[in-house]
């Protein structure tokens, strides 16, 4: 059912906007948000460009890895209208023109929201969710909706009625879940990032597992109004992309005090305490050395190598032995083990188009793939949002924080995933193994996951930074460094970019960056402006990108020579200027010696 839905909007989308695969003068598989809008700029794309070649690889390859289960249909329109927009006023942030991906359980008009349950596929919110109203108001543009652990349950897997994603990197292994359509949308290059949601380790667990970044921001930070919930004391939107820098600018856009989320916060985060001098010296990092000794062996490698990166980088690095207490994990047990995903589901469902009404309801209907029986007993806790549960979590803020202090810490840093990532035939909560959920979540602090490398088995792994609520500047400082003294990123090879660029106009190019300001180029310049603009259409793009090579030649010649011409000019008159002055001065002395 899933496949046929997706290619029944895959056919309206490419077939009312008939045109053959798009091509460009970039690939944009591993491109950044500044990168994008950098080839914006200079004329290589434009945002209608950039959807249509996400599209596209979705068209492509996502039969094969299942992350995505709905489109937008206005997506093409909508990246035309921003085009115009940006040639007359310029792009007003920089998520403008943007395609962004979304999980499948945050509301965005004219789009179902059915948390990977086919039995809410007639489920369409009345509202976009706070944080898809804030995209869009940057704008940004909504791609589609990923594929999900149904009802955001499973951390072992993505599995729901629209399919199991697959690990971008081996499709016989998991995504992890719940945002693992997220993650392995934005590794494959379907978006340059995508939304998720983290209630124990739901976006830094699949970020981990197919080689990009997530982030769990601080609870109150990031409103969840119109996202359908798991556990709302504990869920978070998080985001997932390529690059530190890109997740910083989203969480920018989407942060902000919501007076419909019981646990939005006004606040203003902590400014930077460090140097922001691209380095590490000063910065006392925590290592949980104990939760690296019980990983698995490639992980152990891989992290130690990258603390040692850390360290050589100025970093102080201070090994944990024992911060995590018996009193956390009480307290991190008493918080986690509890839901309340059917009154939640209540408040939520009343504010959709849903033929189903309640929990009741849902438990019922026939369109589910795990029995939510069980979550019964969690209806009518209405003492689940009482005092002596912000009491728990404040008190795990308290002794996490007393802990950082004694041992002189002001981040901690420990592998995301402790386990090998399993295979697809081998997926059980029994074998996997994380301490993303052991801290953060409860406790309401932000953590972040950065890829550290692949193991033997050619599968990807994280390193996570902790640090104290509302605190995202220093952790995004320090992995931001991490990953430039670490860059993993790289597009899986079962993936390539769908289009060859040339030697040729890679030459085009660098021969046009190198005079993009300079304005004796003028014509020349909008000669190449012009074949950058027709490049998708252009049958003779090679050979005309030889012939405007040749042409560089004759014009830095002209350009040269008029130069030179210009600089002798500037030289002679210089020199008659002083010849006139040299003689002014004899003549001038001459007339004072005839009147004396």
């Amino acid at each position: 059912m899933k496949k046929f839905v997706f290619f029944i909007i895959s056919f309206f989308i490419f077939i009312s906007n008939i045109n053959a695969l798009t091509i460009a003068p970039v690939d944009i598989t591993n491109a950044s948000i500044s990168d994008l809008q950098s080839y914006v700029e200079k004329g290589y794309i434009t945002y209608e460009d950039i959807t249509r070649i996400y599209l596209d690889r979705i068209n492509a390859y996502d039969s094969n890895y299942d992350s995505i289960i709905s489109l937008n249909q206005n997506a093409i329109e909508e990246a035309r209208e921003a085009d115009k927009i940006y040639q007359v006023s310029g792009a007003s942030s920089p998520l403008f023109g943007i395609p962004i991906l979304v999980k499948d359980n945050i509301d965005v008009i004219g789009m179902p929201t059915t948390a990977g349950s086919s039995a809410l596929s007639d489920s369409y919110p009345s509202k976009n969710a706070y944080v898809v109203q804030k995209l869009l108001d940057a704008g940004a543009i909504i791609l589609g909706k990923t594929n999900m652990s149904q009802f955001a349950i499973k951390a072992s897997s993505s599995m729901s009625s629209y399919g199991i994603v697959k690990n971008s990197f081996n499709t016989l292994y998991s995504s992890y879940g719940s945002s693992g359509g997220s993650a392995v949308a934005v590794s494959l290059g379907f978006a340059v990032a995508s939304l998720g949601t983290d209630t124990n380790s739901s976006t830094r667990v699949p970020a981990s597992a197919n080689n990009v970044v997530g982030i769990r921001p601080s609870i109150g930070l990031v409103s969840r109004d119109g996202i359908l919930p798991y556990d709302s004391f504990r869920d978070t939107v998080g985001i997932i992309s390529k690059y530190v820098d890109d997740s910083s600018i989203i969480l920018d856009a989407i942060e902000g005090y919501d007076e419909n989320d019981y646990e939005s916060k006004s606040v203003l985060l902590q400014d930077d305490p460090y140097s922001m001098d691209g380095t590490l010296e000063g910065i006392n990092i925590g290592v949980m050395e104990d939760w690296i000794d019980e990983s698995d062996d490639d992980i152990q490698d891989l992290t130690y190598k990258a603390i040692n990166q850390l360290e050589e980088n100025g970093a102080n690095i201070i090994y944990l032995n024992d911060f995590y207490t018996d009193e956390m994990d009480d307290i991190n047990m008493s918080i986690s083990s509890s839901v309340n995903l059917c009154d939640s589901f209540n408040d939520y469902i009343k504010n959709t188009s849903s033929s189903i009404k309640t929990f009741n309801d849902l438990v019922n209907s026939p369109g589910n793939i795990y029995n939510l029986k069980n979550y019964l007993n969690t209806c009518n806790k209405s003492d689940y949002y009482s005092k002596p549960n912000f009491d728990k979590r404040l008190k795990l803020q308290s002794l996490i924080s007393d802990s950082m202090d004694k041992f002189g810490v002001d981040i901690i840093v420990y592998p995301t995933l402790s386990s090998d990532v399993s295979k697809l035939s081998n997926i059980n909560e029994s074998n996997y193994k994380s301490y993303s959920s052991y801290l953060a979540p409860s406790a309401g602090m932000p953590s972040i996951s950065v890829p550290m490398g692949f193991g033997r088995n050619g599968l990807p792994y994280g390193l996570e930074f902790m640090s104290t609520q509302f605190n995202e500047s220093s952790i995004y400082y320090i992995a931001s460094i991490y990953q430039m003294l670490n860059d993993t990123i790289k597009i899986p090879k079962e993936v390539p970019n769908l289009y060859d660029i040339s030697e040729n106009v890679e030459d085009l190019k660098s021969i046009y960056e190198s005079v993009y300001d300079d304005s004796r180029y003028g014509s020349y310049l909008k000669e190449i402006r012009e074949y950058f603009k027709n490049y998708s259409s252009n049958d003779n793009r090679i050979s005309d990108a030889n012939n405007l090579i040749d042409e560089y030649d004759a014009v830095q010649n002209g350009v040269v020579y008029k130069s030179e011409i210009l600089g002798k000019t500037i030289t002679i008159i210089i020199l008659i200027i002083i010849l006139l002055y040299i003689i002014y001065k004899i003549r001038k002395k001459g007339k004072e010696k005839g009147e004396v």
